[in-house]
């Protein structure tokens, strides 16, 4: 009798293709989770009409009708609501990207108190929305959605029979796109005393669920929100908020859609079905659990926490403390998977050599993979029109993912073909053995993090699919053993086949070695194996049977064993039985392929929603090289999504894997060059413009006018403005002078010596076009600074300065060398903004945030040390931008004209401006 070898049967290459189309599938059921909305009550089953206020910039006069409205709820509600219009001024440090001093006048908030049973004075939940609306859009998601949420919300609650526990105050704010006036004004309201809780709701982008943004939160309301709100998503960011200086807060927000954010197709034509009816659930179910919680009663400090949800099925939350607790036992329970992978296959160092080398595998797949995808995105930024994917989000797969995939994959069967010849190990070790090498990685890389301070929000990413990793393959390794013990399943890629001398047929060992995995046989039974999947000690066979170790592993090309002295027929038969049940790639791929589905879908949700949220934001980074940013984070994910399945790659056959490569490659390839459109004429994808009609003044030390230049300034705001502008008005004959080049004017002058509304976009004023028309229209009154009077005592000298303007103003206070400014009249201590030329700038942000027909000047003193010998010389640079953000009836009519003469996909916010630059 010979006992013959037989190769097992591989799965196919192309089978790979069927897997990544059941990963593409599983991204696309798992974006249908994601947008998944309630049913909506009809408008007829609610009698109410569909009202629009239109553009709500914080000077418009839209507050009296908000404040009609919820007056009208509290006439008509059974509980106890109080209302107030309140009216503020003041000022404060902003610590943005670039700080400033911002000042307010007359700030306007609308509030309700829905009394509780504690009483009036009792502790308070703050619910906040803005009212207000960026110039030129309608503010539909930012933030009319939960401006109108809170009103249905009061009114519901205010006509319920029982109290809450405690009072809710919901708070409409008047004044949040001119950076948090609104918000920083009500802090001078009594009821503020009594706030114990914020609930912040807003908006970065438009559709879709309102989800869980980012908190400073107690562990109550951590508790809360996972009990009630269980159907939201999870964006945690950093731990900030509007208010989370002061109180326990959890910003709410709609981050999808971001390209309508800010632009006029943030309408209710593109609000879809649902949206509004989900934000009401929520809200009215959060504010009704927190304003019964006996703990919100308790003032206490705020702190973060960390916060993740399944697929909005459920969330979970728990502080820094027991995250670090958590993610210690996940690295614990990680590592013993590795050593249940040693203990399996056998501790000797062929295998953990093996496995060592493996772990290296897995390092080349993700270095030479990144390699690629990194050369072939600096390719794309050569040949293409960036930015593909504000009108196509699913571009990003093929472009970064599909590219990554493909040479990670090919990466990792040419390691596994070098160790495949020098090893012996056969297939299905290898793809356990990848497998555990892949979390030997992702635990490296979560002990560093937990090294790291403060990344408890950060690591959850890893951790929980690292958990549900360990856990399967502690699952297959047990059913692998368990199963092959008892003959069920045989843990090879071979099978013994009992034939006859003269039908013997000679096969070809895939890698040419007999020392294989047969396992030690008894007369009846598998039993432990003692060296080694690849290389068992065949004691039982060789002393029953006569076989010695020098013919069993001496020649790499024999290709069957011969059992003839003193073997029985009966071993030999028993032997065929235990080993027919041929044990498939088939097998292992489908069970490893089953149990990584679910953390593989934690992770593509993960990605869905981190896309959604950056690949719009780009449309307004004012990066040259957006998809450079966007590349990179998707390379990232690219890395992470698949890792529960990194290894089983290795069960497909190497045959034929280039032809299926290399037809996915040119699929893709044929993607990433396709010339999809970067905008839409029709929205929602739109090109951001900001022009400013501007006439630029500059006055001596004397008063005389000195310079005088008008035009209309196009700033830059995306990879393509303002450069789009030009081919424009070429193909409209437009024929307008227009100036490029700043650069002896941002070196000589703040600012470039142009018209600037938003501190953070000034770095990019030196990118931006001056198309030279003729003038604005003129201000009334006309704007301008003034030196009320000066006086020094030593080198302590006083200025006052009067600044008169519209609803929008900001003051650039330069101070020449040698001089230093000490302190002013506002409330928050002078800081500089930026340096130019050596020399510190001091930026003040000044609104009339209230309609009125007047505005009031502001009045401001500056203190400076000044040597003796300058005091009789020009001190300070102050420049004054006075800005007109929604006057388009003050518009020239050529101004009009060339705005309108620009395609539909521009999206421009005019504003009217005066820069007037003086010397004090």
């Amino acid at each position: 009798m010979v006992i013959t070898l037989l190769s097992n049967q591989k799965v196919p290459s192309y089978w790979l293709l069927v897997v990544l189309g059941t990963l593409l599938l599983l991204a696309f059921f798992t974006q249908l989770i994601e947008d998944d909305l309630p049913s909506v009550v009809s408008q007829d089953s609610i009698g109410r009409s569909e009202i629009s206020l239109g553009e709500r910039d914080l000077s418009s006069p839209k507050t009296k009708d908000l404040k009609e409205l919820v007056d009208r709820v509290a006439r008509d509600a059974l509980q106890s609501v109080h209302t107030d219009w309140q009216f503020a001024s003041g000022d404060f440090w902003l610590s943005y990207t670039a700080p400033h001093a911002n000042s307010y006048y007359n700030v306007s908030n609308v509030a309700a108190m829905l009394v509780g049973e504690s009483g009036m004075n009792g502790p308070a939940l703050l619910v906040n929305c803005h009212y207000d609306s960026v110039p030129f859009a309608l503010g539909t998601s930012d933030d009319a959605i939960f401006c109108a949420v809170m009103v249905e919300t009061l009114s519901l609650l205010s006509n319920r029979n029982d109290k809450l526990k405690h009072n809710v105050i919901f708070l409409f704010n008047g004044a949040e796109e001119n950076a948090l006036q609104g918000s920083h004004a009500f802090l001078q309201h009594p009821w503020f005393r009594s706030v114990t809780t914020v609930i912040n709701l807003d908006s970065a982008g438009m559709n879709g669920k309102s989800n869980l943004f980012q908190a400073v939160s107690k562990a109550t309301q951590c508790r809360l929100w996972v009990k009630f709100s269980s159907s939201q998503g999870l964006y945690l960011l950093t731990p900030t908020s509007e208010y989370g200086g002061f109180w326990p807060s959890v910003d709410i927000a709609f981050v999808k859609w971001g390209n309508v954010y800010h632009t006029r197709y943030d309408s209710p034509k593109y609000l879809q079905a649902g949206t509004l009816q989900h934000a009401g659930d929520m809200l009215l179910s959060f504010v009704s659990a927190v304003g019964n919680d006996s703990e919100i009663g308790v003032k206490a400090e705020p702190t973060t926490a960390v916060y993740w949800d399944f697929l909005y099925v459920f969330m979970a939350s728990y502080s820094f403390t027991v995250a670090y607790v958590i993610d210690v036992f996940i690295l614990l329970f990680a590592i013993l998977s590795v050593v249940h992978y040693l203990w399996t296959v056998g501790f000797r160092w062929l295998i953990v050599r093996e496995l060592l080398h493996s772990v290296l595998g897995r390092i080349y797949s993700i270095v030479i993979g990144s390699l690629i995808t990194m050369m072939l995105m600096w390719f794309m930024g050569m040949t293409t029109r960036q930015m593909r994917y504000l009108t196509n989000p699913w571009i990003v797969v093929p472009m970064y993912w599909i590219p990554y995939l493909i040479t990670a994959v090919c990466t990792a069967h040419v390691c596994d073909k070098w160790r495949e010849e020098k090893s012996g190990l056969n297939r299905i070790i290898r793809v356990a053995q990848a497998m555990c090498a892949t979390r030997i990685l992702v635990s490296l890389v979560v002990f560093v993090l937990i090294c790291i301070p403060n990344t408890g929000t950060l690591r959850y990413v890893l951790t929980i699919p690292l958990l549900l990793m360990s856990k399967n393959a502690m699952l297959t390794l047990t059913l692998i053993r368990l199963f092959r013990l008892k003959g069920e399943f045989y843990y090879s890629n071979y099978k013994l086949k009992l034939i006859s001398q003269k039908d013997r047929q000679m096969y070809r060992f895939p890698h040419y070695d007999l020392c294989i995995s047969l396992a030690s046989l008894t007369s009846i039974n598998l039993v432990k194996q003692e060296s080694g999947i690849n290389a068992v000690e065949m004691r039982s066979l060789r002393s029953m049977c006569g076989v010695s170790q020098k013919d069993r592993c001496r020649n790499r090309d024999v290709r069957e064993w011969k059992f003839e002295a003193g073997c029985s027929d009966s071993l030999v038969t028993t032997a065929t039985y235990l080993f027919l049940f041929l044990e498939r790639a088939w097998h292992h791929l489908l069970i490893e392929y089953a149990l990584a589905i679910i953390p593989t879908l934690f992770l593509i949700s993960l990605a869905l929603r981190i896309n959604a949220l950056i690949l719009p934001t780009m449309g307004r980074s004012m990066n040259n090289n957006p998809d450079y940013s966007v590349g990179q984070i998707n390379l990232i994910l690219a890395i992470v999504v698949p890792m529960a399945l990194s290894g089983i790659e290795l069960s497909f056959s190497r045959r034929f894997l280039w032809i299926c490569s290399l037809a996915l490659g040119l699929v893709t390839l044929v993607l990433m060059l396709w010339p999809f459109r970067v905008y839409s004429d029709s929205g929602p994808a739109t090109q951001r413009h900001y022009w400013f009609h501007t006439e630029i003044v500059s006055y001596n030390y004397g008063g005389a006018i000195i310079e005088r230049q008008h035009g209309v300034l196009v700033t830059k705001h995306d990879a393509y403005t303002p450069d789009s502008v030009l081919p424009v008005l070429e193909e409209n004959k437009l024929n307008y002078r227009y100036r490029t080049n700043f650069s002896a004017d941002c070196e000589q002058y703040v600012y470039c010596n142009l018209p600037l509304y938003r501190t953070r976009f000034g770095e990019y004023l030196g990118s931006s076009i001056l198309l030279f028309t003729g003038a604005p229209n003129p201000f009334s009154p006309p704007p301008g600074v003034s030196l009320r009077s000066k006086s020094c005592v030593g080198i302590t000298c006083t200025y006052h300065i009067s600044m008169t303007g519209p609803a929008h103003n900001m003051l650039t206070i330069w101070p020449r060398q040698d001089v230093n400014l000490t302190s002013w009249s506002l409330s928050a201590a002078p800081r500089p903004t930026l340096t130019h030329a050596g020399r510190p700038v001091y930026v003040l942000i000044h609104n009339t945030a209230t309609y009125s027909g007047q505005f009031v000047p502001l009045n401001v003193t500056l203190n400076f040390v000044i040597p003796e010998h300058l005091q009789s010389q020009p001190v300070v640079d102050v420049s004054h931008h006075a800005h007109k953000l929604q006057d388009p009836q003050d518009n020239t009519a050529e101004f009009d004209s060339l705005v309108n003469a620009m395609p539909d996909y521009f999206n421009i916010a005019t504003t009217i401006t005066i820069r007037s630059n003086y010397v004090f």
